[in-house]
């Protein structure tokens, strides 16, 4: 399969990219020993917000309720003190 031409058909193609000429290197296909052991320690962290979905009501929320309280907290400190 993978020594299949898949442009046989196609001559001007074919033409056209036996004009280039290219030198694949020899990429070794085991690992060694430190990449496997570091592996662990390089691979991407789940992310535990991409299950939440957040609507614009929830956003809004987000935003506001800090500042409500904020403006809130000095309001009740003098009404209390």
């Amino acid at each position: 399969m993978k020594n299949e031409d898949p442009f046989k058909e196609e001559k001007e193609i074919s033409h056209h990219l036996d004009q280039f000429h290219v030198t694949v290197p020899d990429f070794p296909l085991q690992k060694n020993w430190i990449d496997r052991i570091s592996a662990p320690f390089f691979e991407e962290a789940p992310n535990p917000l991409q299950t939440v979905s957040l609507t614009t009501t929830a956003v809004t929320l987000i935003q506001t309720i800090p500042v409500v309280v904020a403006m809130a907290v000095p309001v009740l400190l003098v009404w209390i003190l």
